[in-house]
């Protein structure tokens, strides 16, 4: 399902393609390659980066004092702390 939640956005801008055939001098193809590689680029980031959006929890229970004794830097470990295929 969670594909016709990519398909939707890209399925109304086609639509629009079909009624103009281009808009300066970009066409579907185009489109579609951009918004893949948007798409990716952005999935990519909600699960590498997923940690810091729990960052204010890490701080209200302690749990970033954890990161603190390790001898990495802090930010490759809170990447590292929460990886969500």
């Amino acid at each position: 399902i969670r594909f016709v939640y990519t398909l939707i956005p890209f399925v109304g801008i086609s639509v629009l393609f079909k009624r103009f055939n281009s808009i300066d001098n970009w066409n579907i193809y185009h489109l579609g390659v951009l918004y893949g590689i948007v798409g990716l680029a952005y999935n990519s980031s909600r699960m590498i980066g997923r940690a810091f959006d729990n960052f204010q929890k890490l701080i209200l229970t302690g749990d970033l004092d954890v990161f603190y004794i390790r001898p990495h830097s802090i930010i490759l470990q809170i990447f590292g702390s929460q990886f969500y295929l």
